[in-house]
């Protein structure tokens, strides 16, 4: 009993970030995903296939809420200010600087992005596959924090959803998050050709995925080192 409970008290944070649920009446927050995520050109253009248009608030927030909507795991990521504390194994409590979320004042911790997993066959759900998507602001980029909660996901789906497949897919010009997500084990499945179109060329989407049995076999293996 005290290991599962070790385990839960330590479920929402990893390593240095802690991980929460969307308030959709946070106002704060909806700012901060128009300005940090969904009108910044570079995370529209590396990371997404949307057309690269100015969005007001309005529209920012459907899309926002829609995303978490749908999704089997949707939590926002933060940093906290002090260094997240976990009893046993790293997987809780807290603020934002930019900006402070309704669920989150009186902390102080930093709103980095947002992480989710949604059903990937919602009418095969013996199947149990789901999709990952990641999105961190442009600042909190190539600092580790990506691959630390994408691995967070990874583990929460495997160990506590009974997920056996999990999948992303990728802009094929986005080499960085190519080579992120191999290092966490995902393999390449193929590509869609010629998917996005980004000035005045085309690009392939690449779809990648990693399997129970993959994920479990690197887990092992990395004990045993």
């Amino acid at each position: 009993m005290e290991k599962i409970i070790g385990k839960s008290r330590n479920l929402w944070k990893s390593e240095r970030l802690v991980y929460r649920a969307v308030e959709p009446k946070d106002a704060e927050l909806q700012e901060w995903f128009q300005d940090r995520m969904v009108n910044d050109p570079e995370i529209i253009s590396l990371a997404t296939n949307m057309l690269a248009v100015p969005r007001n608030l309005k529209q920012c927030n459907e899309i926002l809420m829609e995303s978490f909507a749908s999704s089997l795991l949707g939590t926002l990521i933060y940093l906290p200010t002090e260094p997240a504390e976990s009893d046993t194994e790293s997987e809780s409590d807290i603020t934002t600087e930019e900006p402070e979320s309704v669920q989150n004042k009186g902390n102080k911790n930093t709103l980095v992005g947002f992480i989710m997993l949604t059903d990937e066959a919602r009418f095969s759900p013996q199947t149990r596959a789901c999709s990952a998507v990641i999105s961190l602001a442009s600042r909190y980029v190539d600092q580790g924090y990506g691959t630390e909660a994408l691995q967070w996901l990874i583990n929460w789906g495997f160990r506590y959803a009974n997920l056996h497949r999990i999948s992303l897919s990728v802009n094929s010009y986005n080499a960085r998050a190519i080579a992120a997500y191999k290092k966490l084990g995902f393999v390449e499945e193929g590509r869609s050709r010629e998917t996005v179109f980004f000035d005045r060329q085309w690009y392939d989407t690449i779809l990648m995925s990693i399997l129970e049995q993959e994920w479990d076999a690197r887990r092992r293996n990395q004990w045993e080192e």
